[in-house]
């Protein structure tokens, strides 16, 4: 009890409750510790946002595609300008994929066609699509919102989707899965209720948040989100 002498002396305890409460201090040091660690532990997963989608049109018809993606959710949160997940410092990728055929294209949206105001909010823009660096024209990413816009019309051979492993041509695609990746982040939808599903023809509108993000099933894939340089498909894309 040595230890304990100098502090119920000073204080005019007994030694019983001083050793309570030096073991009481203990516990909540240790405590405090257990929770600072866990604070500042870095995470190695990625964050994922689960979004309800407001719209998506995929077309393939008479010469022409075109891609329409929108999703609107009050929890969306972007990542803040100059730090990790910063679009225009580390690019983005958007994927379009069906989660039953495991058919997919991922396209390109390099750093160097990001921009950002000063409320936060992200434009992606590139005049030429769908020729290089992105088929992808325009992309509004913002707190609460995603917006995307990509087609060709008309659209010369390759086509587009073709050569980047997703077709439209089966009666039906069931559902389409839409996974924007920005650094360590993924804002994850599922449109699987459409209005019109046919050949060349996906619409859909008002889908739910799905309860994971989606993926290709057995194909697996890992987009890119810093390349600043033209994507490795030939094919010109669908911007509108």
């Amino acid at each position: 009890m040595p230890a304990l002498e100098p502090l119920y002396r000073h204080q005019g305890l007994s030694p019983r409750c001083a050793r309570v409460r030096s073991d009481r201090s203990r516990r909540w040091l240790v405590g405090a510790g257990a929770v600072a660690a866990l604070l500042i532990a870095p995470s190695s997963h990625a964050v994922t946002e689960l979004l309800p989608g407001l719209r998506l049109v995929l077309k393939d018809t008479l010469g022409r595609q075109k891609a329409i993606y929108i999703a609107k959710a009050p929890s969306l949160t972007v990542p803040l300008p100059g730090g990790a997940d910063d679009p225009t410092i580390v690019g983005a990728t958007i994927e379009i994929l069906n989660p039953t055929s495991g058919e997919h294209v991922v396209f390109d949206m390099p750093a160097s066609n990001w921009s950002v105001n000063a409320s936060g909010t992200y434009r992606f823009f590139n005049r030429d699509a769908p020729a290089p660096p992105s088929e992808v024209k325009v992309t509004v990413f913002k707190n609460g919102m995603i917006k995307l816009r990509a087609g060709c019309r008309p659209c010369a051979p390759p086509r587009v989707f073709e050569p980047a492993g997703l077709t439209l041509d089966e009666p039906s695609q069931g559902s389409i899965g839409m996974v924007l990746t920005v650094g360590s982040r993924q804002y994850c939808a599922l449109f699987d209720a459409p209005l019109r599903d046919e050949p060349g023809r996906f619409i859909a509108r008002n889908s739910l948040a799905p309860s994971s993000c989606p993926t290709t099933g057995s194909t697996t894939t890992t987009p890119t989100t810093t390349s600043t340089t033209a994507p490795s498909s030939p094919s010109p894309a669908f911007i509108d």
